[in-house]
């Protein structure tokens, strides 16, 4: 899926303060759902969830939690950051 790299794309220009869940979501969504290629928000909203969830986990990950609930942003501090923004 390009999904994951809509979402990756989505954080690097939201910037230092982050993006929610919803938010994330509702971006990923606009991009991929058109007249020809119609997807669910609910389907796109529980891939986004779980994708942040799960890559925020591994040590070192391109993508890390913000202090407040549910908002996800850009690791810079993690050594995959300057390969990632090469390869977008």
């Amino acid at each position: 899926m390009s999904y994951d790299r809509d979402i990756i794309f989505i954080l690097n220009e939201a910037g230092p303060k982050g993006l929610s869940v919803k938010k994330i979501a509702r971006h990923v969504y606009n991009h991929n759902n058109g007249f020809f290629n119609v997807v669910s928000f609910e389907d796109v909203y529980r891939y986004v969830s779980s994708y942040l969830i799960r890559t925020s986990k591994v040590p070192d990950s391109i993508i890390e939690k913000t202090d407040e609930r549910g908002v996800y942003r850009i690791n810079n501090s993690s050594k995959t950051v300057s390969y990632t923004h090469l390869t977008l």
